[in-house]
Parts: C-alpha cells; structure tokens; sequence
C-alpha cells in the first residue's frame, strides 16, 4: 500500500506540473499581438482608424424615436412638465 501511495503522489505531482505549463502558455500572447485582440486595437489607438467593429448600437435619435410614448421613459415626464409651463 505504500509503494502505490507513493506512485500516486508522483502521478498527481506530475499532473499539477503539467496543469500549470498549460495554463501559463493559455494566458501567453505573442508580443506582435500584445494590443490586439482579433485584429482589433485598443489601448492609445484612435477610434477612427478602422480596426475597431462596428457598433450595433442605434443612435441617440434613433433610440429616442423607438422609446417615445413608453411609460417608463424618463425623458417623456420631463418633457410633459416643460410643455405645462
């Protein structure tokens, strides 16, 4: 029983050293691609350079068109309350 304890220690040993040589080179990224993240950059990059995608966000009016007359719009109180006065 102590020889197969002894073996299984190793075994575990062996698998804990391996685990974490595989996780270190997961968290490894090449130094060329250090400010990119699938060819997009971020960090001191300008926005206007064409490397970030394109949002799916509506615009700020096109957003407002959308959520008009809904009861929870904060912005259609305020503006009942402007046209009051």
């Amino acid at each position: 029983m102590d020889g197969y304890l002894e073996r299984l220690d190793e075994a575990v040993q062996r698998q804990g050293h391996a685990m974490n040589a595989y996780f270190q080179r997961v968290n490894y990224v090449p130094p060329p691609y250090h400010g990119t993240f699938f060819g997009q950059v971020y960090g001191d990059e300008d926005e206007e350079d064409g490397s970030y995608a394109p949002s799916s966000s509506p615009d700020e009016e096109e957003f407002d068109d959308a959520v008009d007359g809904d009861e929870m719009d904060v912005d259609d109180d305020d503006e009942e309350t402007e046209d009051e006065d």
